[in-house]
C-alpha cells in the first residue's frame, strides 16, 4: 500500500479549491517548486495521474478529484487530532 504525505493531500485539496500551486505555495510558505515537487513524488508513488498540467494552469485529474473527496475528511481528522493532541499537552503540562 502506498501512502500520500497529509502535506500533499492538503495540495490536491486546495487544487480541488481552485487555487494554483503559486496561491497554495504563498499560503503555506512553501516554494511552487516544493509543491511540485510533492504532487510529482505522489504521481510517482501511487502511479496514478492526479494533476493536469498545462500553460492554463494545474488541475485534478478525475482520479485526483476522486481522491480529493476523501482526502478533505482525511485532513479535517488529521487537524482535529493535532489540536486535541496540543490541548492534552497543556492540560497535562498544568497538571504537573
Amino acid at each position: 500500500m502506498t501512502s500520500i504525505p497529509i502535506e500533499t493531500l492538503r495540495y490536491l485539496v486546495m487544487l480541488d479549491d481552485g487555487l494554483n500551486y503559486n496561491q497554495i505555495a504563498a499560503s503555506i510558505g512553501k516554494s511552487h517548486q516544493a509543491i511540485t515537487q510533492a504532487i510529482t513524488a505522489a504521481e510517482n508513488a501511487t502511479k496514478l495521474p492526479l494533476v493536469n498540467s498545462s500553460r492554463q494552469g494545474n488541475t485534478l485529474t478525475e482520479i485526483g478529484a476522486r481522491i480529493a473527496v476523501p482526502a478533505r475528511k482525511a485532513i479535517v481528522r488529521y487537524d482535529q487530532t493535532t489540536a486535541f493532541i496540543a490541548v492534552i499537552q497543556k492540560v497535562s503540562r498544568n497538571e504537573n
